[in-house]
């Protein structure tokens, strides 16, 4: 029990009495302090109602999402392995084709005699240098067709996968023709990771690299998808942003198809020793 006239936990000596202050009163703020936290408190408010209007808290979590998880997961290491195969028991002179999930799509038997695909859904530059290194397929191919990069812009900045896109160039042979897709527009009213801008400057750096190199056909089906607002088409993709539709890909299909029947040699197929 406490004496009269000692301390509470308030800090107040006058416990004998109820008209004592039980605390102490915090102290008087000028006016200006008060103007300036209102001033703050509303410009937060404003910026947090644009935030809000845009599609930027989709798009920090989407990075977030795909930072988290791993480039290459145990289904891409099966797509590889299973490829891997496939290039091995390939015949000289194929006309290979190198990419992600639009080139996976490609039906290109129907371009050519003798096509291999060894393109990878969510394939990235990355994936593709790691795995091209090991194609014999590619050494003696009669001509590749890649289109990769656009899945990049996930994990890496642009000038990094254009200098793995370079390490792809470099696998295959001098005098091998090449045709390089550019990677595709995307509707950005669809889906929030990837930004047209960023697609552009890629596309420009892979036209810029096949030039560099003989034998190289850069190839932009781009005009023929894309709106009046520079985005893939609604009617060209199926709904999220990226994938074509049947009436995109069959756009696609024909570009990319006269720009190999221009390019490429016709198969010449060797059978194998008997």
């Amino acid at each position: 029990m406490r004496e009269e006239g000692t301390s509470d936990w308030l800090g107040s000596r006058d416990t004998g009495t109820t008209s004592g202050a039980r605390r102490r009163g915090l102290p008087a703020r000028p006016a200006s302090w008060w103007l300036a936290a209102a001033y703050l408190a509303l410009l937060h408010l404003a910026l947090g109602a644009l935030v809000a209007g845009t599609d930027l808290p989709a798009r920090l979590h989407h990075r977030w999402v795909v930072l988290a998880a791993p480039e290459f997961d145990g289904g891409y290491r099966r797509w590889a392995e299973a490829l891997a195969r496939s290039d091995a028991h390939a015949r000289p002179g194929a006309l290979v084709f190198l990419g992600d999930s639009i080139v996976r799509d490609l039906d290109t038997s129907s371009m050519a005699r003798h096509t291999l695909n060894l393109a990878i859904p969510g394939d990235t530059t990355a994936g593709l240098l790691g795995r091209v290194r090991a194609y014999g397929s590619v050494r003696t191919a009669r001509g590749v067709v890649i289109g990769v990069g656009v899945n990049d812009l996930y994990y890496r900045p642009v000038p990094e996968a254009v200098a793995n896109y370079r390490g792809i160039l470099e696998q295959v042979p001098a005098g091998t023709p090449v045709l390089v897709l550019a990677a595709l527009p995307v509707d950005e009213r669809a889906q929030p990771a990837f930004r047209n801008a960023d697609v552009r400057r890629l596309d420009a750096a892979l036209e810029a690299l096949c030039g560099e190199r003989p034998g190289c056909r850069f190839v932009d089906p781009s005009p023929r998808l894309v709106d009046g607002t520079g985005n893939l088409a609604p009617a060209e993709h199926d709904g999220d942003g990226v994938h074509l539709s049947k009436v995109g890909h069959d756009a696609y299909w024909a570009i990319i198809n006269a720009a190999v029947l221009t390019t490429v040699p016709p198969a010449r197929i060797t059978p194998p020793a008997q």
